[in-house]
């Protein structure tokens, strides 16, 4: 899910400006993650998955602050996620910390997933694991607990 909606546009121009913005910096985040993620992408070959299956999807978007955004991929079936902050002096968005995004972003860039970020909050619905059958609501870590097949 992609909240462009976090950048409000005061007119049209302002608004293009506000999205060439976004495209250039996810365009420089994807090469980024493709020199990061070299390692993630060959094990996701090995695992049989498709080189198309295999990049980088975008699934969440969310601006954090005024000059912060949270942006969590699929990674070749290893999802992470950055926050980038605005440098002052550059004015170009840097990476200040980088976590495993198991739980905020699907595995399998198919997947249905949906986020919002709230209150200081991300929420965030997909799946937690690779094959895609563990569905959960998850926050700060805390997460909707795990279906078991055993009990019932």
């Amino acid at each position: 899910m992609v909240l462009l909606a976090a950048f409000p546009a005061a007119n049209a121009e302002e608004g293009d400006r506000t999205i060439t913005k976004v495209i250039k910096l996810l365009q420089g985040m994807m090469v980024k993650s493709k020199a990061d993620g070299e390692r993630d992408t060959e094990l996701c070959l090995v695992k049989g998955k498709s080189e198309d299956e295999c990049n980088n999807y975008i699934r969440v978007l969310a601006k954090v602050e005024e000059e912060q955004l949270l942006v969590c991929g699929t990674n070749s079936y290893n999802p992470r996620c950055r926050n980038y902050t605005r440098n002052d002096q550059t004015g170009h968005f840097e990476v200040t910390k980088e976590f495993s995004g198991k739980g905020y972003c699907p595995f399998d860039p198919r997947h249905n997933s949906t986020s919002i970020f709230a209150d200081g909050d991300l929420y965030s619905g997909t799946v937690s694991d690779f094959s895609g059958t563990d569905a959960l609501v998850i926050k700060n870590q805390i997460r909707t607990e795990q279906y078991n097949l055993k009990i019932g």
